[in-house]
């Protein structure tokens, strides 16, 4: 599993390949594998 997690991360799950490298929060959320998450997105 190659994720990368930056800020706050609760209740969610992530899987395989997704990216949240920028300092924010995440709550409640179910992300799919190959998603990148960024500012503004």
């Amino acid at each position: 599993m190659n994720n990368a997690v930056g800020g706050e991360v609760k209740n969610s799950i992530m899987d395989m390949h997704s990216l949240k490298e920028h300092f924010s929060y995440l709550g409640d959320s179910y992300v799919v594998g190959g998603l990148i998450l960024g500012p503004g997105q």
